[in-house]
């Protein structure tokens, strides 16, 4: 009788530990989905597993019992990481292949029937912005921000892959913002409209010595970009370092005024950055503004885009992207940096 009454408690310790495993599993995956954003019938992340244990009883066949994990010793939770997505109408399916651990939140322009639907303004920057005002007050440790393609140009592996083995505390580690691996070069942006002044200016002006002067000022421009780039600690992994004045720094210099300089300063004339506006932020950095400074930069974003498609560009611009880079994504892309790094941390390059 002892033993009998040993083995029942024990299968009902058994069975009872399993259902409590598979109640915290649906809960977990039920806290998961709530951090996505797309219909269900578009993105669904796989259920539970079901593993089968088999518990023997004396004098009693083997029973199979379903239960949500085999492993019933009590384990620490997964850290949960929050993913930000811009999304147009790109194949998001790889969303499925990210651990449980992450809370993706997918805001997109194609169906405004749909959740987290975003005007078709802005490219990224306006989802990025959008969840940035909406999630304000709740916001986690860090979120990472990302274009919906799987593997993009400028990806380096398929972003499933890359985000698995990403460094969650490299943000807070480069002072609020770090971005997330390129293949491109890496960027020392170039907002000087006039790299010629004072006697080199005039001395182009002057013939015949404006062919050498401009010579020897080229020479001086490459040794002052050489070093400029010799700045660049070696932990950027960077595959090349470029430095160059994009199409988008002429509207940068005309909105830099009124849009940024109250809030983050005088424009820098070089600072470091990557291509192509994707990245892990700190809330730390994001509280570093207001919230009214992201709702005006919402607004300036959504009214500035409407502006370019209701003007003679509207025909140069396809799926809101401007072929000549006026475009407020285009113009954040280079701003992202000096928007969520310090005033001490940003890395400014004289």
């Amino acid at each position: 009788m002892r033993c009998r009454c040993t083995g029942i408690a024990i299968w009902l310790v058994f069975v009872g530990c399993c259902g409590h495993g598979a109640l915290a599993t649906t809960r977990h995956h039920q806290s998961h989905m709530r951090g996505t954003s797309l219909p269900t019938e578009e993105l669904l992340f796989d259920p539970p597993v079901m593993i089968y244990q088999t518990s023997t009883q004396q004098g009693a066949a083997d029973r199979s019992v379903p239960c949500a994990w085999a492993n019933t010793t009590q384990e620490v939770p997964a850290l949960r990481h929050q993913v930000v997505i811009a999304k147009y109408d790109e194949d998001v399916t790889w969303l499925h292949n990210l651990a449980r651990n992450f809370d993706v939140s997918v805001y997109q322009s194609k169906d405004p029937s749909m959740p987290l639907f975003v005007e078709n303004v802005g490219n990224e920057a306006a989802k990025y912005l959008s969840y940035i005002v909406e999630n304000y007050d709740n916001l986690p440790e860090t979120v990472a921000f990302m274009q919906a393609g799987r593997a993009d140009w400028h990806d380096p592996l398929p972003k499933d892959t890359m985000m698995q083995n990403w460094d969650w505390g490299a943000a807070a580690e480069q002072g609020g913002i770090a971005f997330l691996p390129t293949a491109a070069p890496c960027l020392i942006e170039d907002s000087d409209p006039q790299p010629l002044q004072g006697a080199d200016a005039d001395a182009t002006r002057e013939w015949p010595f404006t062919e050498a002067r401009q010579q020897e000022h080229a020479m001086e421009m490459k040794r002052q970009q050489d070093r400029r780039k010799s700045l660049v600690p070696d932990e950027e992994l960077c595959p090349d370092i470029v430095e160059h004045s994009p199409p988008q720094m002429e509207t940068v210099r005309a909105v830099w005024g009124e849009i940024f300089e109250p809030e983050l300063g005088p424009l820098p004339k070089h600072w470091f950055t990557k291509c192509c506006a994707q990245f892990q932020v700190t809330r730390d950095a994001i509280h570093s503004h207001p919230l009214e400074f992201y709702q005006q930069l919402l607004q300036w974003t959504k009214e500035h885009d409407r502006a370019l498609l209701q003007s003679e560009y509207a025909g140069e611009m396809r799926r809101n992207h401007d072929e000549a880079r006026r475009d407020a994504g285009h113009v954040l892309e280079v701003l992202w940096a000096l928007i969520f790094s310090s005033p001490m941390s940003r890395r400014v390059i004289s």
